[in-house]
């Protein structure tokens, strides 16, 4: 169950699923988590108020509101937070996106090269 990220500065509190009440229930907690341009540390304080004793999974997450170096900036921040991070796919691979023009298949290929940069196994 993905708990869907409110636009808030506690957007645990909102969500309806508040992150110490259900953590006895499952296994891990999955956040979405589209930080806003120029409130990458909010998104980051408020993934750390998730923290209930199981591991955290961003199980969505994206630039939508921020660059890219914002979405990059967080992913490094949440490093100690979350145990992995998942994005957007819309069945399009990166050699699928080479070459096109329109605004949200570019977005798409900056954030798949992002996702490949940031691999902490490279």
């Amino acid at each position: 169950m993905g708990l869907i990220w409110i636009d808030n500065a506690r957007p645990e509190n909102l969500a309806g699923f508040p992150p110490a009440v259900i953590a006895p229930e499952v296994d891990f907690l999955a956040v979405h988590v589209y930080p806003d341009r120029g409130k990458v540390q909010v998104a980051l304080d408020s993934l750390a108020r998730y923290r209930a004793g199981k591991p955290i999974v961003i199980e969505e997450t994206f630039p939508l509101r921020c660059s890219a170096a914002e979405l990059s900036e967080f992913i490094q921040g949440s490093r100690g937070i979350a145990s992995g991070w998942l994005e957007h796919y819309w069945g399009l691979t990166p050699a699928d996106l080479q070459g096109t023009t329109d605004p949200a298949s570019r977005l798409l290929l900056h954030s798949f090269e992002l996702f490949e940069k940031l691999n902490p196994n490279r």
